[in-house]
């Protein structure tokens, strides 16, 4: 092929592998091949038929986030296509493989050049606060399927525990409880160590992600300001609703509270009301 002419690059993104497909300006395919998810194999495929003649690599969204970034990095035009949008596309073609699909989205980014927005990659900072807000999660609900079954059991024995989130809490309010039905005459005969374990270390892990998330937050302008502001709605807004709406939003406000507090005001109507 000619290192002059201008073509298309169709990327079937897998968890290991990647069907590459290159189509020229009349929808030939001159090219096909499976190579591994990663930027560094396709960046080597391309320049074997030149890289400045490259006009779009379509993907999909979902898998292969972090080859979006490395290929925009070595200069690629990478565009990111809603999956419900291309699904339509794609679905034309009789035989749903692999292959097909990375020809489907070569053909998509050619003869569809302006598809309206793409899907927007995150900054991988902004990521890492997604991933942050959904570790802690998973743990606070982790934590109260284990209060709830201490509780249960404290409570099948005629007692109640106070379940408070401060290291070491759970552990002294555990003993105590054990020491006063003991007293009573009654004796839980099964060994809560591993419960009482598991609900500490979860504590002490949340506590550790709540300061790191402090810092954060009081270290992000845009989401400083942003509590700051629907504060002055007489509304106290907690730290890791802050850091959600900074990684929802990513670079767009980034640096814009007045925009980022137009978003809130449209998703909570009467925050100020």
């Amino acid at each position: 092929m000619p290192r002059h002419q201008r073509y298309w690059v169709g990327l079937d993104a897998g968890h290991l592998e990647t069907a590459v497909c290159l189509v020229d300006a009349e929808g030939h395919v001159f090219f096909e091949a499976m190579t591994e998810t990663r930027a560094a194999p396709i960046r080597d495929i391309l320049r074997r038929f030149g890289v400045e003649p490259v006009q779009s690599i379509t993907i999909e969204a979902g898998v292969g986030t972090q080859m979006v970034r490395d290929l925009r990095s070595f200069g690629f035009p990478v565009q990111v296509v809603d999956v419900r949008k291309s699904s339509k596309f794609l679905a034309i073609r009789r035989h749903k493989t692999d292959a097909n699909d990375a020809r489907g989205l070569a053909e998509l980014g050619r003869v569809a050049q302006s598809m309206g927005p793409q899907v927007f990659v995150k900054p991988v900072e902004h990521q890492d606060i997604r991933i942050m807000i959904n570790i802690r999660r998973t743990l606070l609900k982790q934590r109260a399927r284990t209060d709830a079954l201490l509780q249960s059991i404290f409570r099948l024995h005629g007692a109640n525990i106070k379940l408070l989130n401060g290291r070491g809490s759970l552990a002294a309010e555990v003993a105590s409880q054990l020491r006063l039905l003991r007293t009573g005459g009654v004796t839980i005969r099964v060994d809560l160590d591993p419960l009482v374990s598991m609900g500490e270390a979860l504590r002490s892990h949340i506590s550790n992600i709540d300061r790191e998330m402090r810092t954060m937050a009081t270290s992000i302008p845009a989401c400083a300001r942003f509590q700051g502001r629907v504060r002055q709605c007489g509304v106290e807004l907690g730290v890791a609703s802050g850091l959600h709406f900074q990684a929802a939003l990513g670079v767009i406000c980034s640096g814009c509270a007045s925009s980022i507090i137009g978003v809130a005001r449209a998703a909570m109507p009467s925050i100020c009301m």
